[in-house]
């Protein structure tokens, strides 16, 4: 499934493609494209689209451009599922297709996770020997994260690429009161730790 509408004047995340799938196992290649959101795990968009505009960012050609929210706990199928997340995708790119057993979040893009997603033994994103790649301009969402707590992000994936600030420092947005840290750890998943 490929999601990609062109961009608006005066462009808002209400105007964008949006799509709800509420399962619990990726078992697809889904891939995000320009202008477009994609909520796993839930029946519908409204959460998603509050909790963007809690977290103080913008929807726009020169902002995020592509977004994914994980309301439940996912599970990446090796031989079934891919994520891409990339803004700079449209019709006309090209390649655009997800490749199985792979998440990617490209420039401009943006994951919202749930603290219940990320917590009591969840992770957001599981796979088994993925990978997961993460770029620069990348931004990690954890919507009501609480102090000393730790948010497991992905877990699963034996190869990790994390370039440059991608989903760290002022690309990882929590409760306007919290600083994170991110650590990444392997098999044992990409994990957040608000203080």
């Amino acid at each position: 499934m490929f999601i990609d509408p062109q961009w608006q004047a005066n462009p808002a995340l209400k105007d964008a493609s949006r799509v709800a799938l509420n399962g619990e196992t990726v078992n697809g290649r889904l891939t995000v494209g320009q202008n477009a959101l994609l909520v796993l795990g839930d029946t519908d968009t409204h959460t998603a689209e509050t909790d963007f505009a809690d977290s103080g960012l913008r929807w726009s050609p020169d902002g995020i451009t592509a977004a994914l929210a994980i309301e439940r706990a996912q599970y990446l199928n090796p031989t079934q599922g891919g994520l891409r997340v990339d803004g700079a995708l449209h019709s006309g790119a090209g390649d655009y297709d997800a490749t199985f057993n792979q998440a990617e979040f490209g420039e401009r893009s943006l994951l919202i996770v749930t603290r219940d997603s990320t917590s009591g033994g969840n992770a957001a994103l599981t796979a088994s020997s993925g990978t997961l790649k993460v770029a620069d301009t990348a931004t990690l969402y954890v919507k009501d994260a609480a102090a000393n707590q730790t948010y497991t992000i992905a877990k699963g994936f034996s190869d990790v690429e994390l370039a440059g600030s991608g989903w760290q420092n002022e690309r990882l947005i929590l409760n306007k009161l919290l600083n994170a840290t991110t650590m990444e750890h392997d098999r044992l998943g990409h994990r957040v730790n608000p203080r």
